[in-house]
């Protein structure tokens, strides 16, 4: 659903005739969008042991560094050679095979006893039995804020995307408008930084 609200949204920058229209339909494009990668984790986790996962993720997570990489750079060339819609005609087809791949060859996940809490070394060492019921939302998040080891973790992705996002969003206007970068040479540069931070 996340891939199909995305080609949804996709399609409608393509076609938007105002910015505020651009505008609402980017964020839709986002929210859907991120359904990608959080699913993505969630499927090494339910598909593979605790070794394959530390793998699995590394691997996922480097592209998803790797894609600010490539992106502005195939983004500015389809923008010199054909306009900005067709950056968005080119996602949409993106996004359209990956929805057909989505509906045709990825199996669902989700194991069978979903509504049971997954087996979990902690919760052994804990003394929490197989099986039993699955905390709701509220309390798995109120276990992580007591986690310590999880918090170590999230402070330190977040001071680092805390640095990384706002360069994503205020670069274009440093490096375009104020030092006069073309939109090739910028994409360029952009990507030169983001392979600091791959």
């Amino acid at each position: 659903w996340g891939t199909a609200i995305y080609l949804a949204a996709t399609i409608v920058c393509a076609l938007a005739t105002s910015g505020p229209t651009l505008i609402v339909a980017r964020l839709v494009q986002a929210l859907g969008g991120c359904c990608g990668t959080v699913v993505a984790r969630v499927i090494v986790r339910d598909r593979f042991g605790q070794a394959e996962q530390v793998v699995l993720l590394s691997w996922i997570s480097s592209g998803m560094a790797l894609s600010p990489v490539v992106a502005p750079v195939i983004g500015s060339l389809i923008d010199v050679a054909f306009g900005w819609r067709w950056v968005f005609v080119t996602l949409a087809l993106v996004a359209g095979g990956v929805l057909l791949a989505l509906c045709t060859v990825v199996p669902e996940t989700r194991p069978a006893a979903f509504e049971t809490r997954p087996v979990d070394v902690r919760d052994a060492a804990a003394g929490v039995p197989a099986g039993t019921p699955a905390p709701g939302f509220l309390s798995m998040y109120l276990e992580l804020l007591r986690d310590r080891r999880f918090l170590r973790y999230a402070f330190i992705i977040t001071g680092i995307y805390g640095t990384y996002f706002p360069f994503v969003v205020e670069s274009s206007m440093v490096l375009q408008r104020t030092m006069g970068l073309s939109q090739t040479q910028y994409a360029m540069g952009f990507a030169l930084t983001i392979l600091g931070y791959l």
